[in-house]
Formats: structure tokens, C-alpha cells, sequence
């Protein structure tokens, strides 16, 4: 078979083609190169000479990467030459024999048929892309982008395209608009999107958020929830050494978000200094999002780790929000809930069904004056009227499938932890806190080992004791089994986090300077919510059962578009291709009647 290589000279690399042979004279094998065709270095346009094309056996050849279908290059030329006969035929032109030209009326000179040379583009992954801006006009987010970014809306739109069809470093994205159908006449050098990224003001972002949460304002709750992302850069003021999930010793900066239950679709998000923990950024993150929307007339849900009575009582203060908080075991009221509820919250009128996981739960609403901490419980609900404006609801749930599962995580983690300090005569600093409450150490007479290790089994039970339990509070009139499910709806932002450093490249970012941070995140947050709208069709019909978002986004990038001159042309769409477009309602993508994509 023959292989295919460009050869650089001056203005035009040239494309050979080698064909290898065996000289039976010097007994070695040999190679035979023509020249098949150019490409321009300015342009990158590619011309096939037609001599090539007509004796040509072979469907494509791959010339730097590219795919070029030589069989529509064939039927190209084969109009040309159509066209030339039909001229001569009208009398619009005659035939030079001596020279093989064809001289138009006017003396114009067409160039010779046999060395009629077509330029052509090469093919480019469209299907993708298209699908993308689809999705984009669907949910009118590209009508809001318009809208705030009416010069940068493109440029913002081929990096969404580049984040969520490649998910690689932004130094790509040259390379990515020149073998993906994007918007056009738009380069994208690395340097060009740094500088891009220095030049999107925090009013735009703050317009833009304000027009987004006005089409996904419903009465639902918003999940509210924060996570580390690491960092290498040393040039990030908000980058700072703190706990994070990976245990790594790296900096990190902290991303929070907000995020509807029902659209299921992001609605805002900050970013924080790394040391901050989460109880620490509630206050400032409503007072920004009360500040884009106007009022304090939503509801937020968190999880325990934003728990504080601080925070409670400044959720309190601000009149017509309401929330639901989880209660971390650490406060009084929380284990003394669960003591007085031990024996009657199994009661089978406390289920609870769910679609998570089909696990036992039960549930219980009760009150409390936050003030004072009293607690009134639905038995002395029945024997005593009370007054209930001053009280707040506070929910306690027994899950007995997660008891299992925590208990015995719990356990396993003591004794190998135990085991570990024995081995290696030393004490994990991530394991301090455990081996202080429920390990007891007897060291030698020296203290330089450790002799014996015991359990404290007293300890241990009583943190068992709570396991499987969980305790929330919130302002608002739910019942246990209503405000349960709205709680744990709040994995949404959880499993968004995970979409933003596995699939959108918000992962170790390393990026100079915070305005082009904080710029970064927010185009990535708006590949967010384009990735949730698809994630939201795909549960809805059933797609994960075929392939996954990524995949989804694969097949549909398979498909291709091409241009000769100033004609596009699409490839053929399979059948599943099309079965996608229409799952997601999405018209097949066309070409209007001047041959040119529908985009």
C-alpha cells in the first residue's frame, strides 16, 4: 500500500505519495514518489490535482491527521468538467487543441481540465458541536450570552465547545478550531485566550447570572454546597494550604455553588480563599446571590458542614428565606434528639419511601427553641398545645441500611489502624483524633514502644450509637417525609463537582492570576449547564443505559463536515446519530440552499 507524506517547500507544502517496489537489478527494496497535490501554509487549504483523483482506487487518504474523501473530490471535478462542456456546447467557449485550454467568448482563459486543481478544507468533527449550540438555544442560554457578551459571545462559545468535546489544556484550543466546526474567523492562541480571560468584567458575569436565574426561577430549593479544587500555580492570591478531600499538600481554592433541585441546573457560583472552611463562606455567598436577584425570597439547602449557631441565627434574620441545614453530632440538642426517639422512631408509621438506594428509612419531625435549645417531641405534641412561631422544625431519620454500612466501615477502620501503630510503632497524623477518643496505649517503661494496644469499647459504643442517624433543622412547614427527599436531592451538587474536574478540566488548574480564575470558572460553569441539561434528557430517556454523556458526545462528533471552495457539504448521519438528535428533539443538522451549514 502506498504511504503519504508532505514535503515542505517555499510558499506550499507538497503532498507525495510513495510507493514501495523491490529492484530485482540491486536486490533492495525501492520507493516510488509522486506528487499528488499541495497545501497552502497560509491558508492550510489543501489542493488534490485532479490527474490523482481520476486514476485514484481509494476512498480517502490521511494526510496530517486529516481525513480527505477522495470519491467527493471525484464527483466535484466531475461537475467541472460538466459545466466546462455545457460552456462549449452554448457556444460560450471553444476548445484550444494545440494548447488543451478552454477560451471563453471574452478571451478569458479557464485552466486546462487535466490540471484543474480543487481546493478543498479539510473534514472536520461537526456533529458535536452542532449538538452543543442546540442544546444552547434550547434552554436560551445562548440567547442570554448574546445578549451580555455581544462581542464575545463566539469566542466564549468555542471554548465551551473545546472544554466539553476535548476536555484538554487550554493551549489546544488552536488546534481544536481548526479540526472542529466552530464559529468562525476566530483564533484561538493560547496568549489570545489568556488575554480573553483578562477582559470579561465582573458586571458581565453578574448580568449574565441575573438573566439565567430569572428562566429558572420555580419554587424549589437550592442546593447550596462548596469543595476544594488543588492548584499548582503560584501566581493565585486565593490559593492557600487546607483540608481537602485528595490529601494532598498542595494549595487550593474553594469553588461554591448554587444549584437548582428541580431545573437541575446550576445557578451561581463563587470562589474563596483555600483556608476557609464552610460555615465561613455562607454568610458572603447569600449576600452575593441576594445582591444579583434582588431579595431574600429563596430556600437553600446544606449539608452539616455549613452548621453553626451563628449561621442559623443569620439565616434567621434575613425575612422570607427559608433552609434546611444538616446538624452535626457535635451539638447537644442533636445526640439528645436522637436518646429521646431511640425506641419509638422504628414505628412503622414513621416510613419513609424513597428511590434511593431502597433503604430502610424512618423519620420524625419534632421542635425546638433555638434560643434555649428545648425540645418538644411529637408525644408531648399530642398532650400539650404550644406555641409555634418561635420554634424552628428539627428532623431526625434512622436509615438502618446506612447503620450497617457505617458501622462496619468504623470498625474495620479502628482495628486497622490499631494494627498499622503496632506494625510501624508510629501514629498516622490523619488517625490522631481517632486513636485520642477510642484507642488507649500503653507504651514501654523507656516510652520508646508501644507494648499493648486496647480498644475502648465504652467510646466505641457510644459512637455507634448514633450511626445510621441523622438530624436536620430547618424554618420552613415540611413534613419529615417531604423535607427528606428535598435533602438528599442536594447530591446534585456533589456529583456536579465530580463533572467539573473529571470531565470539564476544572482539576489542578494552572492559571496566572485570579480575574483569569475566576473568568475560567465561569465559562466552565456555563459547559455546566449545558452538560446538566444533557445529563437531565438522558435520565428522562433512559440513555445511560447505552452510553454515557462523553460517549453520547463521540458519536455524535462523528460526524463530519467538509468544504470545496466556497461549498460545505455534511457526511451521511447514521441511525444512531439520528436517534440522539432526536431523543434531545434536535432538528438534523442541514445545508441552505447556497451550500452552506445550518449552524
Amino acid at each position: 500500500m502506498p504511504s503519504y507524506f508532505v514535503d515542505s517547500q517555499g510558499a506550499y507544502c507538497y503532498i507525495k505519495q510513495s510507493t514501495s517496489y523491490w529492484d530485482k537489478e540491486i536486490k533492495k527494496s525501492r520507493s516510488k514518489q509522486i506528487c499528488i497535490g499541495k497545501i497552502d501554509k497560509e491558508t492550510g487549504h489543501i489542493t488534490l490535482y485532479p490527474e490523482f483523483i481520476e486514476s485514484s482506487t481509494i476512498n480517502s487518504i490521511t494526510i496530517k491527521g486529516q481525513i480527505i474523501d477522495i470519491h467527493s473530490q471525484h464527483n466535484y471535478l466531475k461537475s467541472i468538467n460538466d459545466k466546462y462542456r455545457e460552456s462549449i456546447r452554448k457556444g460560450l467557449a471553444k476548445h484550444d487543441d494545440i494548447n488543451g485550454d478552454y477560451i471563453e467568448s471574452d478571451n478569458r482563459l479557464f485552466e486546462p481540465l487535466t490540471y484543474c486543481p480543487i481546493e478543498i478544507h479539510s473534514f472536520k468533527n461537526f456533529g458535536g458541536s452542532y449538538f452543543i449550540k442546540q442544546i444552547a438555544e434550547q434552554i436560551n442560554l445562548l440567547d442570554i450570552l448574546k445578549e451580555v457578551f455581544p462581542k464575545k459571545w463566539q469566542f466564549i462559545l468555542n471554548i465551551v465547545f473545546f472544554l466539553l468535546l476535548e476536555n484538554k489544556k487550554m493551549s489546544h484550543c488552536e488546534y481544536f478550531v481548526k479540526n472542529f466546526y466552530s464559529l468562525p474567523n476566530l483564533s484561538m492562541k493560547s496568549q489570545r485566550i489568556s488575554d480573553f480571560l483578562d477582559h470579561i468584567k465582573l458586571q458581565e458575569r453578574d448580568k449574565f447570572y441575573k438573566k439565567w436565574i430569572n428562566i429558572l426561577q420555580e419554587d424549589e430549593f437550592i442546593a447550596l454546597d462548596i469543595t476544594s479544587i488543588s492548584s499548582e500555580s503560584e501566581y493565585l492570591e486565593e490559593v492557600a494550604f487546607g483540608h481537602n478531600k485528595e490529601n494532598n499538600k498542595l494549595k487550593q481554592f474553594n469553588l461554591c455553588m448554587l444549584f437548582g433541585e428541580k431545573s437541575y441546573m446550576p445557578m451561581y457560583q463563587t470562589i474563596y480563599h483555600g483556608s476557609l472552611n464552610d460555615n465561613i463562606t455562607l454568610k458572603n455567598t447569600i449576600i452575593e446571590f441576594s445582591g444579583i436577584i434582588g431579595h431574600y425570597n429563596f430556600k437553600l439547602v446544606m449539608d452539616r458542614g455549613f452548621y453553626s449557631k451563628e449561621n442559623v441565627e443569620y439565616l434567621l434574620s434575613k425575612k422570607g428565606l427559608k433552609f434546611i441545614v444538616g446538624v452535626p453530632f457535635t451539638t447537644n440538642y442533636a445526640k439528645k434528639l436522637v436518646d429521646s426517639v431511640y425506641d419509638s422512631i422504628n414505628n412503622m408509621n414513621n416510613y419513609i419511601k424513597t428511590s434511593t438506594n431502597g433503604d430502610n428509612i424512618k423519620g420524625m419531625r419534632c421542635y425546638i427553641n433555638f434560643e434555649n435549645q428545648n425540645l418538644i417531641l411529637p408525644d408531648t405534641d399530642e398532650d400539650t398545645n404550644f406555641n409555634k412561631q418561635n420554634l424552628l422544625s428539627v428532623y431526625v431519620y434512622f436509615n438502618v441500611n446506612k447503620k450497617m454500612r457505617e458501622s462496619n466501615l468504623f470498625c474495620k477502620k479502628l482495628a486497622d489502624i490499631k494494627k498499622e501503630i503496632l506494625n510501624n510503632q508510629k501514629i498516622n497524623i490523619n488517625h490522631k483524633h481517632l486513636v485520642k477518643q477510642f484507642l488507649d496505649i500503653k507504651y514501654s517503661d523507656d516510652q520508646s514502644s508501644i507494648v499493648n494496644i486496647n480498644i475502648n469499647q465504652k467510646k466505641v459504643d457510644e459512637h455507634l450509637k448514633y450511626c445510621g442517624y441523622s438530624v436536620l433543622l430547618s424554618n420552613d412547614d415540611l413534613d419529615a417525609s417531604k423535607l427528606y427527599i428535598t435533602y438528599v436531592k442536594k447530591d446534585v451538587v456533589e456529583k456536579s463537582f465530580h463533572n467539573y474536574k473529571t470531565y470539564i478540566g476544572l482539576d489542578r488548574p494552572y492559571i496566572h492570576g485570579n480575574k483569569r480564575l475566576l473568568n475560567k470558572s465561569f465559562i466552565m460553569q456555563i459547559c455546566q449547564i449545558i452538560y446538566c441539561r444533557i445529563h437531565k434528557i438522558m435520565q428522562e430517556k433512559d440513555l445511560y443505559d447505552k452510553f454515557s454523556v462523553p460517549k453520547l458526545l463521540s458519536i455524535l462528533n462523528e460526524l463530519k463536515s467538509f468544504s470545496i471552495k466556497d461549498n460545505e457539504f455534511i457526511r451521511p448521519i447514521t441511525a444512531l446519530q439520528r436517534m440522539i438528535y432526536k431523543k434531545f428533539d434536535i432538528m438534523l443538522p442541514k445545508v441552505d440552499k447556497n451550500n452552506k451549514i445550518i449552524f
